[in-house]
Protein backbone atom coordinates (compact mmCIF):
# COMPACT_ATOMS: atom_id res chain seq x y z
CA UNK A 1 0.00 0.00 0.00
CA UNK A 2 2.12 2.93 -1.51
CA UNK A 3 -0.54 5.98 -1.06
CA UNK A 4 -1.93 5.75 2.62
CA UNK A 5 -1.57 9.46 3.28
CA UNK A 6 -0.01 10.31 -0.09
CA UNK A 7 -1.12 12.68 -2.39
CA UNK A 8 0.88 12.49 -5.63
CA UNK A 9 1.18 13.92 -8.87
CA UNK A 10 -0.30 11.45 -12.05
CA UNK A 11 3.80 10.67 -12.60
CA UNK A 12 4.62 9.76 -9.41
CA UNK A 13 1.40 7.18 -9.32
CA UNK A 14 2.62 3.61 -10.70
CA UNK A 15 1.62 1.89 -14.16
CA UNK A 16 -0.73 -0.05 -12.08
CA UNK A 17 -3.14 2.44 -10.15
CA UNK A 18 -4.74 3.77 -13.58
CA UNK A 19 -8.15 3.20 -12.01
CA UNK A 20 -8.49 6.91 -10.99
CA UNK A 21 -11.48 6.85 -9.21
CA UNK A 22 -9.91 5.25 -6.46
CA UNK A 23 -8.45 8.11 -5.87
CA UNK A 24 -9.66 11.63 -4.58
CA UNK A 25 -8.35 14.42 -6.81
CA UNK A 26 -7.98 18.49 -7.04
CA UNK A 27 -5.83 20.89 -9.19
CA UNK A 28 -2.23 21.17 -8.36
CA UNK A 29 -2.67 24.78 -8.61
CA UNK A 30 -5.80 27.26 -7.97
CA UNK A 31 -6.56 30.89 -8.62
CA UNK A 32 -6.71 33.43 -6.16
CA UNK A 33 -7.54 37.02 -7.35
CA UNK A 34 -4.62 37.15 -9.39
CA UNK A 35 -2.38 35.24 -7.66
CA UNK A 36 -1.83 31.48 -8.34
CA UNK A 37 -1.80 29.35 -5.29
CA UNK A 38 0.16 25.81 -5.43
CA UNK A 39 -1.55 22.88 -3.67
CA UNK A 40 1.37 20.82 -2.60
CA UNK A 41 3.54 23.33 -1.10
CA UNK A 42 1.69 26.60 -0.79
CA UNK A 43 3.40 28.90 -2.98
CA UNK A 44 1.73 32.22 -4.47
CA UNK A 45 2.84 33.58 -7.79
CA UNK A 46 1.32 35.52 -10.62
CA UNK A 47 0.55 33.47 -14.04
CA UNK A 48 3.04 35.29 -16.14
CA UNK A 49 5.94 34.80 -13.64
CA UNK A 50 6.16 31.15 -15.01
CA UNK A 51 4.48 29.62 -17.96
CA UNK A 52 4.83 27.37 -20.56
CA UNK A 53 4.56 27.13 -23.76
CA UNK A 54 1.39 25.97 -23.95
CA UNK A 55 -0.33 28.72 -21.83
CA UNK A 56 -0.03 26.42 -18.22
CA UNK A 57 1.67 27.95 -15.66
CA UNK A 58 3.60 26.19 -13.26
CA UNK A 59 5.12 26.20 -9.42
CA UNK A 60 8.85 26.99 -9.43
CA UNK A 61 9.02 26.35 -5.54
CA UNK A 62 8.52 22.69 -5.71
CA UNK A 63 9.55 22.01 -9.16
CA UNK A 64 12.10 19.61 -7.35
CA UNK A 65 9.44 16.98 -6.55
CA UNK A 66 7.95 16.78 -9.85
CA UNK A 67 6.05 19.70 -11.58
CA UNK A 68 3.32 21.03 -10.28
CA UNK A 69 0.91 23.10 -13.68
CA UNK A 70 -2.47 24.29 -13.81
CA UNK A 71 -3.54 21.69 -16.07
CA UNK A 72 -2.72 18.39 -13.82
CA UNK A 73 -3.86 17.22 -10.55
CA UNK A 74 -2.79 15.86 -7.44
CA UNK A 75 -4.23 12.57 -6.27
CA UNK A 76 -4.84 10.99 -2.90
CA UNK A 77 -6.32 6.86 -2.73
CA UNK A 78 -9.11 6.33 -0.04
CA UNK A 79 -7.37 3.56 1.76
CA UNK A 80 -8.31 2.54 5.37
CA UNK A 81 -5.74 2.37 8.16
CA UNK A 82 -3.90 -1.15 8.33
CA UNK A 83 -4.75 -3.20 11.00
CA UNK A 84 -2.18 -4.76 11.89
CA UNK A 85 0.06 -2.12 13.62
CA UNK A 86 -0.93 -2.74 17.30
CA UNK A 87 2.34 -4.12 19.21
CA UNK A 88 2.33 -4.45 23.24
CA UNK A 89 6.11 -4.35 23.38
CA UNK A 90 7.43 -2.36 20.37
CA UNK A 91 10.77 -0.93 22.14
CA UNK A 92 13.89 -2.90 22.12
CA UNK A 93 15.98 -0.98 24.16
CA UNK A 94 17.63 -1.38 27.75
CA UNK A 95 19.17 1.96 28.55
CA UNK A 96 18.71 4.54 30.72
CA UNK A 97 18.14 7.78 30.78
CA UNK A 98 19.83 10.68 33.16
CA UNK A 99 17.07 12.88 34.97
CA UNK A 100 16.91 15.65 33.00
CA UNK A 101 16.12 13.58 30.00
CA UNK A 102 13.81 10.98 31.51
CA UNK A 103 11.86 14.78 32.35
CA UNK A 104 11.78 15.78 28.34
CA UNK A 105 10.50 11.76 27.59
CA UNK A 106 7.75 12.29 30.25
CA UNK A 107 6.65 15.44 28.52
CA UNK A 108 6.87 14.23 25.27
CA UNK A 109 4.60 11.39 25.95
CA UNK A 110 1.86 13.86 27.46
CA UNK A 111 2.38 16.17 24.68
CA UNK A 112 1.38 13.18 22.26
CA UNK A 113 -1.45 12.13 24.53
CA UNK A 114 -3.08 15.36 24.47
CA UNK A 115 -1.91 16.68 20.81
CA UNK A 116 -0.03 19.39 22.04
CA UNK A 117 3.40 21.10 20.85
CA UNK A 118 6.73 20.92 22.53
CA UNK A 119 10.77 22.36 21.79
CA UNK A 120 12.93 20.13 23.19
CA UNK A 121 16.13 21.91 23.26
CA UNK A 122 19.23 19.95 24.79
CA UNK A 123 22.72 20.54 23.94
CA UNK A 124 24.83 18.93 21.18
CA UNK A 125 24.89 14.61 22.69
CA UNK A 126 22.24 15.08 24.78
CA UNK A 127 20.66 12.03 23.90
CA UNK A 128 17.40 13.15 22.24
CA UNK A 129 17.05 10.23 20.39
CA UNK A 130 17.09 8.16 22.97
CA UNK A 131 14.18 10.96 24.58
CA UNK A 132 12.23 9.73 21.94
CA UNK A 133 11.70 6.41 22.54
CA UNK A 134 8.66 6.30 25.27
CA UNK A 135 6.93 8.81 23.23
CA UNK A 136 7.30 6.61 19.88
CA UNK A 137 6.24 3.31 21.67
CA UNK A 138 3.23 5.19 22.76
CA UNK A 139 2.43 6.58 19.81
CA UNK A 140 2.59 2.81 17.99
CA UNK A 141 0.82 1.13 20.65
CA UNK A 142 -2.40 3.77 20.08
CA UNK A 143 -1.87 2.91 16.58
CA UNK A 144 -0.44 5.98 15.87
CA UNK A 145 1.16 7.16 12.55
CA UNK A 146 4.14 9.26 13.34
CA UNK A 147 6.75 10.89 10.77
CA UNK A 148 10.19 11.67 12.02
CA UNK A 149 11.43 14.09 9.68
CA UNK A 150 14.96 16.21 9.47
CA UNK A 151 16.18 18.62 6.97
CA UNK A 152 19.62 16.90 6.02
CA UNK A 153 19.74 13.79 4.59
CA UNK A 154 22.63 12.72 7.29
CA UNK A 155 20.02 12.89 10.11
CA UNK A 156 17.88 10.28 8.73
CA UNK A 157 20.50 8.01 7.48
CA UNK A 158 21.57 8.09 11.00
CA UNK A 159 18.34 7.94 12.41
CA UNK A 160 17.22 4.94 10.35
CA UNK A 161 19.17 2.18 11.44
CA UNK A 162 19.32 2.86 14.75
CA UNK A 163 15.10 2.90 15.25
CA UNK A 164 15.00 -0.29 13.14
CA UNK A 165 17.31 -1.40 15.90
CA UNK A 166 15.09 -0.66 18.88
CA UNK A 167 11.45 -0.78 16.87
CA UNK A 168 12.22 -4.34 14.79
CA UNK A 169 8.63 -5.16 14.76
CA UNK A 170 7.55 -1.59 13.34
CA UNK A 171 7.22 -0.68 9.89
CA UNK A 172 9.54 1.85 9.34
CA UNK A 173 10.36 3.80 6.11
CA UNK A 174 12.78 5.94 4.73
CA UNK A 175 12.58 8.60 2.31
CA UNK A 176 14.96 11.10 0.80
CA UNK A 177 15.63 12.68 -2.37
CA UNK A 178 18.11 9.83 -4.01
CA UNK A 179 16.46 6.69 -2.28
CA UNK A 180 15.44 4.80 -4.94
CA UNK A 181 13.45 2.10 -3.21
CA UNK A 182 9.38 2.42 -3.39
CA UNK A 183 7.51 3.81 -0.48
CA UNK A 184 5.09 1.23 1.36
CA UNK A 185 3.08 2.35 4.00
CA UNK A 186 4.63 2.39 7.48
CA UNK A 187 3.35 3.66 10.94
CA UNK A 188 6.85 5.50 11.19
CA UNK A 189 8.28 7.48 8.21
CA UNK A 190 11.97 8.61 8.53
CA UNK A 191 12.63 11.46 5.80
CA UNK A 192 13.72 14.81 4.90
CA UNK A 193 11.59 17.56 5.45
CA UNK A 194 11.01 18.03 1.35
CA UNK A 195 9.34 14.66 1.63
CA UNK A 196 6.51 15.67 2.97
CA UNK A 197 5.41 17.66 0.38
CA UNK A 198 4.02 14.24 -0.89
CA UNK A 199 2.04 14.15 2.23
CA UNK A 200 -1.34 15.18 3.57
CA UNK A 201 -2.86 15.26 6.71
CA UNK A 202 -0.80 11.79 7.40
CA UNK A 203 0.27 11.67 10.24
CA UNK A 204 -0.84 11.76 13.84
CA UNK A 205 2.17 12.38 15.48
CA UNK A 206 4.83 15.30 14.23
CA UNK A 207 8.22 14.60 14.83
CA UNK A 208 11.16 17.43 13.44
CA UNK A 209 14.48 17.26 14.43
CA UNK A 210 17.03 20.03 13.63
CA UNK A 211 14.21 22.77 13.48
CA UNK A 212 16.77 25.48 12.98
CA UNK A 213 18.56 23.93 10.24
CA UNK A 214 19.64 24.84 6.73
CA UNK A 215 17.35 24.39 4.49
CA UNK A 216 14.76 23.99 6.82
CA UNK A 217 15.20 27.44 8.67
CA UNK A 218 12.97 30.36 7.20
CA UNK A 219 11.60 28.15 4.27
CA UNK A 220 8.01 28.70 4.22
CA UNK A 221 7.33 25.77 1.67
CA UNK A 222 8.95 23.17 4.03
CA UNK A 223 7.29 25.01 6.82
CA UNK A 224 4.26 24.50 4.65
CA UNK A 225 5.19 20.96 4.15
CA UNK A 226 5.45 20.44 7.75
CA UNK A 227 2.23 21.84 8.42
CA UNK A 228 -0.34 20.11 5.60
CA UNK A 229 1.35 16.34 6.09
CA UNK A 230 0.04 16.43 9.98
CA UNK A 231 -3.70 15.57 10.49
CA UNK A 232 -5.56 18.61 11.87
CA UNK A 233 -5.97 17.05 15.30
CA UNK A 234 -2.42 15.43 15.83
CA UNK A 235 1.18 16.33 18.05
CA UNK A 236 4.38 17.90 17.39
CA UNK A 237 7.68 17.37 18.98
CA UNK A 238 10.54 19.62 17.37
CA UNK A 239 14.16 19.51 18.58
CA UNK A 240 17.65 20.99 18.55
CA UNK A 241 20.70 21.89 20.12
CA UNK A 242 20.54 25.64 19.25
CA UNK A 243 17.29 27.54 19.36
CA UNK A 244 17.77 31.80 18.84
CA UNK A 245 15.77 34.22 20.22
CA UNK A 246 13.63 34.85 17.45
CA UNK A 247 12.64 30.70 16.94
CA UNK A 248 11.87 30.36 21.10
CA UNK A 249 9.54 33.68 20.63
CA UNK A 250 8.18 32.32 17.77
CA UNK A 251 7.52 28.69 18.79
CA UNK A 252 5.93 30.29 21.92
CA UNK A 253 3.64 32.49 20.08
CA UNK A 254 2.72 29.60 18.18
CA UNK A 255 2.02 27.53 22.11
CA UNK A 256 4.74 25.60 22.25
CA UNK A 257 5.64 24.72 25.70
CA UNK A 258 9.36 24.13 26.10
CA UNK A 259 11.95 21.58 27.66
CA UNK A 260 15.53 22.17 28.13
CA UNK A 261 17.93 19.46 28.63
CA UNK A 262 21.57 21.36 29.29
CA UNK A 263 23.59 18.13 29.68
CA UNK A 264 24.61 15.44 27.89
CA UNK A 265 23.42 11.64 28.13
CA UNK A 266 26.91 10.90 30.33
CA UNK A 267 26.28 13.91 32.16
CA UNK A 268 30.34 15.31 31.16
CA UNK A 269 30.32 19.13 30.57
CA UNK A 270 30.41 19.83 26.67
CA UNK A 271 34.75 20.24 25.07
CA UNK A 272 34.99 24.37 25.20
CA UNK A 273 36.78 25.09 22.03
CA UNK A 274 40.30 26.21 21.81
CA UNK A 275 40.92 29.98 19.65
CA UNK A 276 43.98 29.65 17.92
CA UNK A 277 45.39 32.30 16.04
CA UNK A 278 46.24 31.94 12.35
CA UNK A 279 47.43 35.21 10.32
CA UNK A 280 46.12 35.10 7.17
CA UNK A 281 45.74 31.96 6.91
CA UNK A 282 43.36 32.50 3.35
CA UNK A 283 46.79 33.88 1.92
CA UNK A 284 48.95 31.00 2.94
CA UNK A 285 46.68 28.42 1.29
CA UNK A 286 46.62 30.41 -2.02
CA UNK A 287 49.95 30.24 -2.18
CA UNK A 288 49.89 26.75 -1.22
CA UNK A 289 52.35 27.69 2.15
CA UNK A 290 50.43 24.74 4.42
CA UNK A 291 49.81 26.91 7.97
CA UNK A 292 52.20 25.87 10.34
CA UNK A 293 49.88 25.83 14.06
CA UNK A 294 47.74 23.52 12.22
CA UNK A 295 50.40 21.50 11.63
CA UNK A 296 51.88 21.34 14.88
CA UNK A 297 48.11 20.36 15.68
CA UNK A 298 47.75 17.68 13.38
CA UNK A 299 51.42 15.90 14.02
CA UNK A 300 50.49 15.80 17.41
CA UNK A 301 47.21 14.29 16.52
CA UNK A 302 49.15 11.72 14.21
CA UNK A 303 51.84 10.25 17.08
CA UNK A 304 48.23 9.90 19.50
CA UNK A 305 46.63 8.31 15.92
CA UNK A 306 43.74 10.78 17.13
CA UNK A 307 40.60 11.09 14.17
CA UNK A 308 40.03 14.46 12.83
CA UNK A 309 36.80 15.72 11.28
CA UNK A 310 38.10 19.22 10.05
CA UNK A 311 35.55 21.75 8.56
CA UNK A 312 36.01 24.61 5.93
CA UNK A 313 34.76 27.13 4.74
CA UNK A 314 33.26 26.18 1.12
CA UNK A 315 34.08 23.44 -0.96
CA UNK A 316 36.92 25.80 -2.89
CA UNK A 317 38.83 26.14 0.84
CA UNK A 318 38.55 22.91 1.46
CA UNK A 319 40.04 21.31 -2.13
CA UNK A 320 43.24 23.43 -1.39
CA UNK A 321 43.50 22.60 1.80
CA UNK A 322 42.95 18.34 1.14
CA UNK A 323 45.77 18.93 -1.53
CA UNK A 324 48.23 20.56 0.82
CA UNK A 325 46.95 18.33 3.44
CA UNK A 326 47.87 15.44 1.39
CA UNK A 327 51.66 16.43 1.04
CA UNK A 328 51.79 17.00 4.44
CA UNK A 329 51.14 13.74 5.82
CA UNK A 330 50.70 11.31 2.58
CA UNK A 331 51.02 8.44 5.62
CA UNK A 332 47.67 9.45 7.19
CA UNK A 333 44.49 8.51 5.05
CA UNK A 334 43.19 11.60 4.29
CA UNK A 335 39.27 12.30 2.75
CA UNK A 336 37.20 14.57 1.82
CA UNK A 337 33.48 15.17 1.48
CA UNK A 338 30.50 17.67 0.55
CA UNK A 339 27.42 18.58 -0.89
CA UNK A 340 27.83 17.08 -3.65
CA UNK A 341 30.34 14.49 -3.66
CA UNK A 342 28.30 10.56 -5.57
CA UNK A 343 30.44 8.91 -2.39
CA UNK A 344 29.38 10.82 0.44
CA UNK A 345 27.53 7.90 2.28
CA UNK A 346 30.01 5.87 1.88
CA UNK A 347 33.20 7.91 3.11
CA UNK A 348 31.38 9.03 6.51
CA UNK A 349 30.53 5.19 6.79
CA UNK A 350 34.18 4.62 6.20
CA UNK A 351 35.08 7.92 8.93
CA UNK A 352 33.02 5.91 11.49
CA UNK A 353 34.18 2.50 10.70
CA UNK A 354 37.68 3.76 11.44
CA UNK A 355 39.25 3.42 7.55
CA UNK A 356 39.19 7.08 7.49
CA UNK A 357 42.26 9.03 9.39
CA UNK A 358 41.22 13.00 8.93
CA UNK A 359 38.05 13.46 7.19
CA UNK A 360 37.38 16.99 5.37
CA UNK A 361 34.38 18.38 5.05
CA UNK A 362 32.26 21.48 4.55
CA UNK A 363 29.15 22.35 7.45
CA UNK A 364 26.87 19.56 5.93
CA UNK A 365 28.15 17.81 9.00
CA UNK A 366 28.27 20.19 11.51
CA UNK A 367 24.62 18.37 13.11
CA UNK A 368 22.75 15.15 13.42
CA UNK A 369 25.94 13.01 12.71
CA UNK A 370 27.79 11.00 15.32
CA UNK A 371 31.38 9.56 15.47
CA UNK A 372 33.05 8.02 18.20
CA UNK A 373 36.20 9.67 19.85
CA UNK A 374 36.38 12.16 17.01
CA UNK A 375 38.25 15.86 17.29
CA UNK A 376 37.63 19.07 15.60
CA UNK A 377 39.34 21.81 13.36
CA UNK A 378 37.12 24.79 12.11
CA UNK A 379 39.99 26.04 9.29
CA UNK A 380 39.08 29.37 9.03
CA UNK A 381 36.37 29.68 12.02
CA UNK A 382 35.32 33.19 11.73
CA UNK A 383 34.72 33.28 8.11
CA UNK A 384 30.78 34.96 7.44
CA UNK A 385 29.73 31.24 6.86
CA UNK A 386 30.08 29.93 10.45
CA UNK A 387 27.40 31.41 12.58
CA UNK A 388 27.04 31.01 16.26
CA UNK A 389 24.89 27.86 15.79
CA UNK A 390 27.02 26.57 13.40
CA UNK A 391 30.41 26.92 15.61
CA UNK A 392 27.90 25.30 18.32
CA UNK A 393 26.83 22.30 16.52
CA UNK A 394 30.36 21.58 15.08
CA UNK A 395 31.98 21.75 18.54
CA UNK A 396 29.21 19.20 19.75
CA UNK A 397 30.66 16.55 17.59
CA UNK A 398 33.16 16.30 19.98
CA UNK A 399 32.96 14.04 23.19
CA UNK A 400 29.91 12.24 22.64
CA UNK A 401 30.87 9.09 23.30
CA UNK A 402 30.81 8.17 27.18
CA UNK A 403 34.10 6.03 26.67
CA UNK A 404 35.38 8.90 25.48
CA UNK A 405 33.14 12.44 26.83
CA UNK A 406 36.51 14.67 25.75
CA UNK A 407 38.50 15.73 22.77
CA UNK A 408 39.96 18.82 21.21
CA UNK A 409 38.14 21.59 19.08
CA UNK A 410 39.94 24.30 17.69
CA UNK A 411 39.03 27.45 15.92
CA UNK A 412 41.79 28.54 13.67
CA UNK A 413 41.22 32.28 12.85
CA UNK A 414 42.78 35.29 12.12
CA UNK A 415 40.50 37.67 13.74
CA UNK A 416 37.00 37.42 16.50
CA UNK A 417 34.03 37.43 15.57
CA UNK A 418 30.61 37.70 17.15
CA UNK A 419 29.63 33.81 16.54
CA UNK A 420 33.39 32.78 17.58
CA UNK A 421 33.01 34.94 21.05
CA UNK A 422 29.36 33.98 21.48
CA UNK A 423 29.58 30.40 20.67
CA UNK A 424 31.86 29.46 23.52
CA UNK A 425 30.06 31.72 26.00
CA UNK A 426 27.10 29.42 25.02
CA UNK A 427 28.69 26.43 25.61
CA UNK A 428 30.06 27.62 29.10
CA UNK A 429 27.29 28.79 29.98
CA UNK A 430 25.29 24.95 29.48
CA UNK A 431 28.16 23.97 31.20
CA UNK A 432 27.53 26.02 33.92
CA UNK A 433 23.28 24.92 33.83
CA UNK A 434 24.52 21.40 33.97
CA UNK A 435 26.67 21.97 36.71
Amino acid sequence: MPYLGRRLLKSELDSESNNYKEFFSEKTILQNGEKLVCQRCGSQFTKCQFTLLNDTSYCPFCIQMGRCQTDNFLYQKKISKPTNWFQPDALNWKGVLNSYQEAASNQIVEMIKVNGQLLIHGVTGAGKTEMLFKGLEYAFKQELRVALAAPRVDVCLELYPRLLKVFPDISISLLYGKRKEVYQTSQLVICTTHQLLRFYQAFDVMIVDEIDAFPLAGNNVLAFAIKQSRKKISSQIVLTATVTKELSLELANEGYKTMIVPVRYHQKPLPVPELVWCWRWREKLLAKRFPSIVKEILEESREKQESYLIFCPSVEWLLKFHKQLVLQFPSVVIEKVYAKDPSREEKIQSFRGGKIDWLLTTTILERGVTFKGVNVIVVGANHRVYKTASLIQIAGRVGRSSEQPSGHVYFIHDGLTKPLVESIKVIQEMNAKGG
